[in-house]
């Protein structure tokens, strides 16, 4: 069984090093939980028994989403090699996962406010970053891809889309590359924009963590992420009017109109 999984993995040469681990270990736990020796031997009573194994070991909603996830992908690979696996009958309801709206104007002035304090560099990049996410609507993958060249002090280049910069962000970026990114960064850090407390680029994982801590600090109740932030954006242009394709382009969405997930916020307002 070993041997299918790491062929998998192989052939998905876009997994970073610690997608591959994740995917190695779970589909490790996988093989555990149903006791199975064979790919081949895996019916329906064997994935009936890992549903069982996950809800009894107490795994997170999280975490079997993510195993359910990776088994599915799995599943795809070994079709091409002539093996099926019943993975229709694992569940896909979103385990309590909680679909969150756009912010309301008051939470996001005091989510916009943090940290109180910006006297350090790491409190002063921590306000930049949350900036910059409502300023463009970028995701935190195109904010770690940052670099220095892609801001010309009134815009940022964000994957060949020009996004001008409003006042009040210009002046906490500018602040942020004059006295705390240079006491931040070292040579890791390359020529990247937004720098992390051990001075390399900052990584999603960061961000996440940035925007996560500010939203607690706002006290503002439910969960805050980059996604909701972008979210926010989307909504906010909707509301004044412009329209969703414009939108679409705006946050550099591939497809032509803005999709229903950004709009979903406007019909929850609409019907509270």
């Amino acid at each position: 069984m070993d041997a299918l999984v790491t062929a998998f993995l192989d052939a998905n040469p876009q997994f970073t090093p610690k997608t591959r681990a994740i995917y190695y270990f779970t589909l490790k736990m996988c093989i555990r939980a149903m006791g199975v020796t064979d790919w081949r031997k895996v019916a329906a009573p064997q994935l009936d028994s890992l549903i069982t194994y996950l809800a009894v070991h107490g795994y997170s909603p999280h975490s079997r989403r993510r195993a359910y996830v990776v088994l599915r992908s799995f599943a795809r690979y070994l079709h091409g090699r002539g093996i099926d696996l019943p993975v229709e009958r694992l569940p896909r309801r979103n385990f309590n996962k909680q679909s969150l709206g756009p912010l309301s104007p008051q939470e996001l002035g005091r989510l916009l406010a943090q940290p109180a304090q910006r006297n350090t560099p790491q409190e002063k990049r921590d306000a930049i970053v949350l900036c910059l996410l409502w300023a463009t609507g970028m995701t935190s993958r195109e904010m770690c891809a940052l670099s220095l060249g892609d801001y010309d002090g009134a815009a940022l280049a964000i994957k060949g889309r020009i996004m001008p910069i409003y006042p009040y962000a210009r002046t906490l970026l500018d602040d942020y590359l004059r006295t705390a990114r240079p006491a931040l960064c070292h040579d890791a850090a390359g020529g990247a924009l937004i720098v992390s407390n051990r001075g390399a680029a900052i990584s999603m994982q960061e961000i996440q963590y940035i925007v996560r801590q500010a939203g607690r600090a706002a006290g503002i109740d439910s969960p805050v992420n980059p996604h909701r932030i972008r979210l926010t954006f989307a909504w906010y242009l909707l509301q004044q009017g412009v329209n969703g394709t414009e939108i679409s382009a705006l946050i550099g969405l591939a497809v032509g109109r803005l999709p229903q997930r950004y709009r979903w916020g406007r019909k929850r307002r609409r019907r509270a």
